[in-house]
């Protein structure tokens, strides 16, 4: 099981840690988390797309590159790592 946390809000709600370290949607984008309350589900947290369209055309591509890394990662059955 996969959940996408769209967003500094999401990941703070699904990631204890993503609150408890104050860490940025930024940095951890991509990365995969397992919070042990959601019994065994992977975390993976990403920027949300209104985010990414204010910064512009070449953010939006590197955005849907991420996006297609971790789908095929996920179609593949490979580790998420960013």
């Amino acid at each position: 099981r996969y959940i996408l946390a769209v967003g500094r809000i999401a990941a703070a709600r699904l990631i204890p840690e993503f609150v408890a370290r104050k860490m940025r949607i930024t940095s951890t984008e991509g990365k995969v988390f397992r919070p042990p309350h959601l019994r065994g589900a992977v975390v993976i947290p990403i920027q949300h797309p209104s985010a990414i369209r204010r910064r512009g055309p070449a953010a939006q591509e590197q955005y849907e590159e991420l996006l297609q890394t971790i789908l095929s990662k996920i179609r593949a059955g490979q580790t998420l790592v960013h």
